[in-house]
Parts: C-alpha cells; sequence; structure tokens
C-alpha cells in the first residue's frame, strides 16, 4: 500500500481503498445521523450491508438507535478499539476527533467527501 503523505486525497485510486477497507472490520461514525436523507445514514446503511460492524457516535443522540444500532456520545465511551473513525463533521473539528480516534487505537482515519483539513490529516500519519 503506497505510503498515506503520498497519495492524493482528492481522489483515491479503488485499488487504495480496497487495500485499507481490506482490514477493516470496525468503524466508528461521528456524525451518524438518523435522518434518512443525510450523507452519514446512507453511508451506515450500505456499510451495514457489507458486513462492517458501524458504530454512532452523536452526542445530541446518545443512547437512542440508528439503523439498529445504539449510538455513543464520544469516540472515548466505547468499549474496545475500532478499525477505523469515519467522521461526518466540518473540517475544523477534525483535529480533535484525530487525537480521540489515536486514543481508542483506531488504525484508520477518514473524512467524509469533500471535507479536508491538512493539520488533522499530519497528525495520523505522525502516530503510524
Amino acid at each position: 500500500m503506497p505510503d498515506p503523505a503520498s497519495v492524493d486525497h482528492n481522489s483515491y485510486p479503488d485499488s487504495y481503498i480496497r487495500e485499507i477497507l481490506k482490514n477493516v472490520r470496525s468503524i466508528a461514525m461521528v456524525g451518524a445521523s438518523a435522518t434518512w436523507n443525510r450523507p452519514s445514514n446512507f453511508v451506515m446503511k450500505y456499510l451495514l450491508k457489507k458486513g462492517f460492524k458501524v458504530i454512532p457516535v452523536n452526542p445530541g443522540a446518545a443512547g437512542q438507535k440508528i439503523c439498529g444500532e445504539t449510538v455513543f456520545p464520544d469516540l472515548s465511551s466505547l468499549s474496545g478499539t475500532v478499525d477505523m473513525v469515519d467522521i461526518f463533521r466540518p473540517a475544523e473539528d477534525a483535529p480533535e476527533l484525530v487525537e480521540e480516534a489515536i486514543k481508542i487505537g483506531a488504525k484508520v482515519f477518514w473524512m467524509q467527501l469533500g471535507i479536508a483539513n491538512e493539520e488533522a490529516a499530519t497528525e495520523p500519519r505522525r502516530a503510524g
């Protein structure tokens, strides 16, 4: 797999995404929404259908269910580790979420299509 620093983060080749997802089974989705027409809801349904374990994270919906899964208020509330943290939040929220993702041992940090934060992107690379 290519070094993440050398990849064009505006256009991922399918092979790169496939390689990442080969090692991912559990995903914490920050900003998950129960609203059927929100991008996070579409993505969560798709990932669940593909066999991934998706854990919704949304402080405003903590304790409720989204797509049949119990919502957690934040990443630190999760029991155990997750392979990926996938965020559906504004770019300015990314640096703090990266720190939390590293603390819980996530191997991959993924931001919503069209959202970028270069400061947040460098920290996971340093953490390995």
